[in-house]
């Protein structure tokens, strides 16, 4: 008997992705496309069971064959649910697009300059690595940039004492920035994704969270993502962005 349920598989979701991205579509956008719920949609997504029917719905919607696109599944499977958290890191997340044009870079050795070789942005980052975020935003604004760790943490890195200057115009920019106490970030905790999440909104967004430039990156909880959440939801004109790269041993 077939599942009611199907699953994208790790391979499934980078093709989809790629399918949204070639439609310059982000997943908010797709979900109000195809009629179905943004948690839906964010559930496909993050390789949580879909009702088949829908599941098979969303592949042909992109243009995908739904059998190259799910993986093995049971309805005995005991997926964990996603906390609170985490649910609303995921739908924050779904108002995005994925970017090839934000990540992470070793930090050069024997150097305390913020110059750049050309090279790609790193996928893989060995635990204990030095290293900084670039990005080449193409729309000036106010940046708000949240990174969450392998561990499930996340903090506001923008502002904080390594980006006192959030406001931006187009073209390269780094964290940390000059002037800032490092002129890196040590990758520190277990293997697993690492997220970066850029918010950019014309001017200061109103959040009562919104860190100063004086202090240390702020560690994120529910009530900052949930605020972030309704900020994003009620500002049609914010540009939200992310990317993603693996820690290993």
């Amino acid at each position: 008997m077939s599942p009611r349920s199907l699953v994208a598989s790790e391979a499934g979701i980078n093709l989809a992705q790629r399918a949204l991205n070639k439609r310059a579509m982000n997943r908010q956008i797709f979900s109000e496309q195809v009629y179905l719920a943004a948690s839906t949609i964010s559930r496909f997504f993050t390789k949580k069971p879909v009702d088949r029917k829908t599941f098979i719905e969303i592949c042909r919607f992109l243009d995908l064959d739904w059998e190259d696109i799910a993986e093995p599944y049971t309805e005995e499977d005991n997926t964990p649910e996603l906390s609170p958290f985490e649910q609303l890191w995921q739908e924050i997340i779904a108002l995005g697009s994925f970017t090839t044009k934000m990540g992470v870079v070793f930090a050069k050795q024997n150097t305390l300059t913020w110059d750049w070789e050309d090279t790609e942005y790193e996928t893989r980052v060995p635990i204990g690595s030095r290293i900084q975020v670039k990005a080449n935003f193409e729309t000036p604004g106010y940046l708000l940039l949240l990174q969450k760790g392998s561990s499930g943490e996340a903090s506001c890195f923008c502002p904080s004492r390594f980006a006192q200057q959030p406001k931006l115009e187009t073209g390269i920019t780094t964290l940390p920035q000059k002037g800032s106490p490092k002129t890196s970030l040590k990758i520190t905790g277990k293997p697993g994704k690492e997220h970066i999440l850029a918010v950019i909104t014309p001017d200061v967004p109103s959040l009562e969270w919104l860190p100063s430039v004086d202090n240390n990156p702020l560690s994120l909880d529910e009530n900052h993502l949930s605020q972030l959440l309704d900020y994003i939801n009620q500002r049609p004109d914010c540009k939200v962005l992310y990317t993603e790269y693996s820690v290993v041993e």
